[in-house]
């Protein structure tokens, strides 16, 4: 590598993505060539392709986006009543720190389209992109040991979750037992 030629062909980019097991926010601005601003790209579509990470969607800015536009399109995605008390909450003049990178999770109501009352299969979707979530039915709330007929796909969900992620178990209205629900980026 030719530290001095790479440092002055690169220019700073701006890198997001979505995890899509732990729902997290990656957002950084990073200096790269074009060579490496291409092969990133490439390996953030083949990460999308997989299932592994959900790509945050950035428009141009137009000459006439500002504030009201934001704000409009948080009352579009999010719904009126919440943004508009985030809004009126937020209209003292105090100064802002800048905000973490954040996602806004939206709410479905889980409705199984089919499987079993140990392992319930949905659909659901997010940013634009189809996910398959799953309810695989466990022991008991404190420690989320699967029922004998879905160990295999609870150990391949928690496989991808990663082994240092402590799973949080939900009780389903209508549904005896406990649940841990899994969800993931279908395929296209």
């Amino acid at each position: 590598m030719d530290a001095t030629s790479d440092a002055a062909a690169s220019r700073p980019t701006t890198v997001a993505y979505i995890n899509c097991f732990d729902a997290t926010v990656f957002g950084r601005t990073v200096h790269l060539t074009p060579d490496e601003e291409r092969r990133l790209r490439n390996v953030l579509a083949a990460l999308r392709d997989y299932g592994f990470i959900l790509e945050a969607s950035f428009e141009p800015g137009a000459p006439g986006y500002g504030y009201s536009y934001v704000a409009a399109h948080l009352r579009a995605t999010i719904g009126a009543p919440i943004a508009d008390a985030a809004l009126a909450a937020t209209e003292r003049s105090v100064p802002a720190s800048d905000p973490a990178p954040a996602a806004v999770m939206p709410v479905w109501p889980f409705e199984p389209e089919g499987g079993s009352g140990d392992a319930m299969l949905s659909s659901a979707r997010l940013w634009d992109v189809d996910l398959l979530v799953e309810a695989l039915r466990v022991e008991d709330d404190d420690d989320p040991t699967p029922v004998p007929s879905v160990c295999d796909r609870f150990r391949r969900w928690a496989d991808a979750a990663g082994q240092g992620v402590k799973l949080k178990t939900t009780r389903l209205p209508g549904r005896d037992g406990c649940y841990v629900v899994f969800a993931a980026a279908a395929p296209s």
